[in-house]
């Protein structure tokens, strides 16, 4: 699935895995996921999708963030999701949700990559507009040609 995606030369491709509270505006999105991209060093060029889990999957916020860059969006359910091995799962999210994990397992679900290609396990962004956990994962290196 991911392998046909296009990417520069060079640049890292990454999936940004999303977690957020319902309503949370694509503005608080936007600011969330520049925040998270600065601290790897990677700028909205990179990302090639968005992963969430699939309640969060109709959200307005997460929807004009998507189409706004042109970024396809994958929902997963949380019996998926609690299946892929993350650093630090939560106790609290998995009794709340049913996974240990959203943003950080998203990522690593949608780019198909282990855990050691997780970039960014978790940058929580907090604003008057929302809640927003942004992870980042790279997309295995296709190989050349």
């Amino acid at each position: 699935m991911k392998k046909d995606l296009n990417r520069c030369k060079g640049m890292p491709g990454v999936i940004l895995g999303l977690g957020c509270r319902p309503g949370t505006p694509v503005a608080a999105l936007e600011r969330a996921l520049g925040e998270g991209l600065t601290r790897v060093g990677l700028g909205p060029e990179a990302v090639q999708g968005v992963a969430t889990i699939d309640r969060r999957g109709e959200e307005a916020g997460i929807k004009d963030l998507c189409r706004g860059h042109a970024w396809p969006l994958w929902c997963y359910p949380a019996q998926v999701l609690a299946r892929v091995p993350v650093p630090h799962p939560s106790a609290a999210l998995r009794r709340r949700l049913g996974t240990g994990s959203v943003a950080a397992a998203a990522a690593l679900l949608a780019a198909g990559a282990p855990v050691r290609d997780l970039l960014l396990e978790r940058h929580v962004y907090r604003d008057g507009e929302g809640q927003v956990v942004v992870a980042v994962a790279r997309l295995p290196d296709m190989g050349a040609g």
